[in-house]
């Protein structure tokens, strides 16, 4: 069978899986959110399907959001909480929009993407999880936050600034576990200095965090004007889609580079799900090195 060409090229997006799971119901409590995300992960492995992928990072990132709340380090821990609620049903509307959509319902842009994505066998595993944080981060952050913080953004900044630490620090750990189904990454790792590792995550979580905290203010700024706030969202979704299509398609230099990570890297979508989701229900504590 012929290779499936880029996800560049002019061709119509492959079907979903052949199974699906039941419809993911609405997260009242985190505690919903964690079985729904089990719930995910199962399925993958059982398809396989590498929805999974991301599915078990997002797990260990709400599991430590869970326990930061737990631990009093928000300033408003009942407003996090409904954040993280509201941040974790957008993956789960998009996913349901994207198996088993009803009436008119699909996905934003930039989650088919990472989901038509999955379907091709050219990007290594980093990529999958690129174009996921890609949805997450550049989209669905910004209008979480602008929809609990309606009416104080300014008081919503530092518990912002906050999750999105207690994000960045679960990195390393999601690295850790790559190195071990990519020779390459590990390789590329081991001569890298730890600190030099947290200072380049650094640089690009900043960027993209105060992205989609201006993405964030600006929404919140349109409130009362749904045609503008809709208007928003769809053109920021179309540049979040875009840049999902360059992490899938990289050109020159970085284009070779994971070519010859793919070479080498684990193939098995179940047991790369069964790796990225080793202690995920233990994640790393918050490193205040990160967003500093």
């Amino acid at each position: 069978m012929a290779a499936k060409k880029s996800p560049r090229a002019a061709t119509p997006a492959p079907p979903p899986p052949a199974s699906t799971p039941t419809r993911l119901p609405k997260a009242k409590n985190l505690n919903d959110v964690i079985a729904n995300f089990d719930t995910v992960i199962a399925w993958s492995i059982k398809e396989p399907s590498g929805i999974g992928y991301f599915a078990v990072m997002y797990k260990r990132a709400t599991i430590a959001i869970d326990a930061a709340i737990k631990a009093k380090d928000f300033e408003h821990p009942a407003v996090m909480a409904e954040f993280a609620m509201i941040f974790a049903q957008r993956y789960f509307d998009a996913l349901n929009a994207y198996l088993e959509p009803r009436d008119s319902e699909k996905p934003t842009q930039v989650w088919r993407c990472h989901f038509v994505g999955l379907e091709y066998p050219g990007p290594i595993i980093f990529q999958h999880l690129l174009t996921a944080v890609d949805a997450h981060i550049n989209l669905d952050l910004g209008i979480a936050a602008s929809l609990v913080g309606r009416g104080n953004m300014d008081g919503l900044r530092s518990d912002f600034d906050q999750v999105n630490r207690v994000l960045a620090s679960q990195v390393q750990s999601v690295l850790v576990a790559l190195g071990d189904l990519s020779p390459w990454i590990q390789r590329i790792r081991a001569v890298i200095p730890d600190e030099t590792e947290i200072l380049a995550i650094n640089k690009l979580l900043v960027v993209f965090r105060d992205l989609a905290w201006y993405f964030a203010l600006t929404l919140a700024d349109a409130d009362g004007d749904a045609e503008r706030v809709q208007a928003l969202i769809d053109e920021r979704d179309g540049w979040a889609a875009w840049l999902g299509t360059e992490y899938l398609a990289p050109p020159g230099a970085m284009g070779w580079l994971v070519r010859l990570i793919a070479r080498e890297e684990c193939r098995d979508v179940r047991a790369v799900i069964a790796r990225l989701n080793q202690g995920a229900d233990n994640p790393a504590p918050t490193n205040r090195k990160f967003l500093a």
